[in-house]
């Protein structure tokens, strides 16, 4: 993630920008992948969260907690399900 609010999605052996993920308004804090590697979830300094489809690079949900930015994510092992962790400033 990055400031401007933007995911970039680099090959790794090459080092070569593959897409990015536009859909926060502020800086992305944290970021994990579904153990499939099929979704991925986002969190940014605002509290908004996001759960990416990242075949289709589109946001599937939105979770908003105002006033806290998103500390942690994770998926848990079968990825069913995901936790976050906010703090108030």
């Amino acid at each position: 993630g990055g400031t401007d609010g933007e995911i970039h999605f680099w090959l790794l052996n090459d080092l070569i920008p593959v897409f990015s993920l536009k859909g926060h308004n502020s800086e992305v804090r944290r970021l994990a992948f579904s153990p499939n590697g099929l979704f991925m979830v986002s969190g940014d300094a605002e509290g908004y969260v996001q759960v990416w489809d990242i075949q289709n690079k589109a946001i599937i949900y939105t979770i908003e907690n105002a006033q806290k930015m998103v500390r942690s994510v994770a998926y848990d092992p079968r990825g069913r399900n995901f936790a976050i962790a906010l703090s108030s400033g």
